[in-house]
């Protein structure tokens, strides 16, 4: 995991170069709802709600130490947690977000880090 911050909230993320957009937790989003807008056109609709996704963009960026990684799209999940994933897991950072940084994964102290 590591400290991540969507405007002034703090937030615990991990990394998963694998995903597209950015996930968050339906706790987090009804927490901080001004931060998201939901986007009313999205082709994608009915799959997305049929896999408990709905695609909103930030109106604040995220930020990993003293990196913005932008504000850009996210998927908000709508299952109760990202547990199977990761415990205490509020955000994933995906592809979208973390190509806007210089990040590594710490094969030594086995841990994802951004420069």
């Amino acid at each position: 995991m590591v400290p991540a911050k969507i405007g002034d909230e703090n937030v615990a993320a991990m990394f998963d170069t694998g995903a597209p957009l950015t996930m968050v937790t339906k706790a987090f989003y009804l927490k901080h709802s001004r931060t998201f807008t939901k986007l009313e056109k999205n082709p994608d609709e009915p799959q997305l709600t049929k896999m408990g996704l709905e695609l909103y963009s930030l109106n604040d960026p995220i930020v990993v130490g003293d990196k913005e990684l932008g504000r850009g799209y996210v998927y908000v999940y709508w299952a109760p947690n990202l547990k199977k994933f990761a415990n205490n897991v509020e955000v994933i950072l995906g592809y979208n977000h973390l190509i806007n940084a210089d990040w590594y994964f710490d094969l030594k102290n086995n841990v994802w880090g951004i420069k």
